[in-house]
């Protein structure tokens, strides 16, 4: 008998630390999510910049990582690139609808992940009553 409960006692602790992996899996898919929903809000405040800068006049460029070029804004029309290498011309107020579009697919996946969290909670505290009848 005892040696069934040892056994039923491992088989819980099995899966608990199974749900907990998965569960800190999800945090971690979460936190990027997050990551790249700060990455677009602050290209939405680059884009606000740009619609500000009359032409003809020079603005800091970006090119990465904190390195920027000074250069003169000749035509406000961006070059976006939409998807499957596919470059259209916007402007700076047609590019953030963009941006929008692909923040409310981020946070669709954030709920998403969220959502599967909080199941995964869900079994646990399940497990944790099964473990604690038995």
């Amino acid at each position: 008998m005892a040696e069934k409960k040892d056994s039923q006692k491992q088989e819980y602790m099995m899966q608990l630390s199974m749900l907990d992996k998965q569960a800190k899996e999800l945090q971690q898919q979460i936190g990027q999510v997050n990551q790249q929903i700060k990455q677009y809000d602050d290209l939405k405040g680059s884009l606000d910049d740009v619609g500000k800068v009359k032409e003809g006049e020079e603005m800091l460029a970006p090119i990465g990582r904190g390195i920027f070029f000074k250069s003169e804004i000749k035509d406000k029309k961006l070059l976006v690139n939409v998807g499957e290498n596919i470059i259209l011309k916007k402007t700076p107020e047609g590019a953030k609808k963009i941006v929008d579009k692909q923040v409310k697919e981020l946070e669709k996946i954030k709920k998403e992940l969220e959502g599967n969290v909080q199941e995964l909670n869900k079994q646990v505290e399940s497990l944790i009553v099964a473990a604690q009848k038995s």
